[in-house]
């Protein structure tokens, strides 16, 4: 099944490991760091929509090579990025990408390993439908610390996932959560020991997979239902005010600052 799909991604950042049992594991590979950037996503979500469209899969889980959680947003991606449109159409693209992931008709179990998840890492992880965490998984909003903030969608989903006074803290100041704080929110599904992340993300996918396929296909439509609605006009707007603040020198110190860990202040 899915030979075109194997074909293409095998040699990709990201790929398509096994699917057994009405399980597909799909893993993204970009060393060292598995930094996502929007042409990574474009491929993710496109390898996902076809496992998801196919009858023989009822539950897809992601994880990330090495052990190594997605740790943020490809800087080299948002430093380069010179003009008011090509940002953009960078926004638009990724915001589009994860868009799709979260409204698949099969669940996407995310498996997200012991270390920092943060950024675009984060926007990938909360666009997934169930997340198990090592116990030393952090999390944290880096963007408007960095001169911007998120535009990937975040803005709307940390409100949902982390209610609306930690998410509020989280974006202002960047500050880490743990796994486990986390957890109590309901953001995540289950913390466990790092080495056991995979299997335990692998075990809910089976206890998935023994579901019908139309069971599963009708309950993600139904469940999309509360969750969409305002999720658009919210990214729309998060799109529109990440414009509005734009510059590219401000961000493109900014990002350089975070990554490496420098202090920044700014006039603005």
């Amino acid at each position: 099944m899915m030979s075109s799909a194997v074909d293409r991604s095998t040699k990709s950042e990201v790929r398509l490991v096994y699917c057994n049992d009405k399980v597909a594991h799909v893993t993204i590979d970009r060393p060292p760091l598995n930094l996502v950037n929007t042409a990574l996503l474009a491929s993710l979500a496109e390898l996902l929509s076809e496992l998801a469209a196919d009858p023989q899969v009822r539950a897809i889980v992601l994880d990330t090579a090495n052990g190594v959680p997605p740790f943020a947003a490809d800087a080299g991606e948002l430093t380069t990025l010179t003009t008011w449109q090509q940002t953009f159409e960078m926004l638009k693209r990724g915001q589009e990408a994860l868009t799709t992931i979260e409204f698949l008709p099969r669940p996407v179990i995310m498996a997200i390993y012991d270390g920092l998840c943060i950024g675009g890492g984060l926007e990938l992880a909360l666009s997934c439908h169930l997340r198990i965490a090592g116990t030393q998984t952090r999390f944290a909003v880096p963007e408007a610390p960095a001169g911007s903030h998120p535009g990937w969608g975040n803005t709307q989903r940390l409100a949902r996932f982390f209610g609306r006074p930690k998410s509020l803290e989280l974006i202002l100041t960047g500050n880490e959560i743990s796994a486990q704080e986390a957890l109590a929110l309901g953001a995540v599904n289950h913390v466990v020991p790092g080495d056991q992340v995979l299997a335990t993300a692998m075990g809910l996918g089976r206890a998935v997979a023994r579901v019908r396929t139309k069971s599963v296909a009708s309950v993600m439509s139904i469940m999309n239902v509360p969750y969409a609605l305002g999720l658009a006009e919210g990214k729309a707007k998060e799109l529109e005010q990440f414009m509005r603040i734009y510059d590219p020198d401000t961000l493109r110190d900014g990002v350089t600052a975070l990554f490496q860990h420098k202090p920044i202040e700014y006039s603005d």
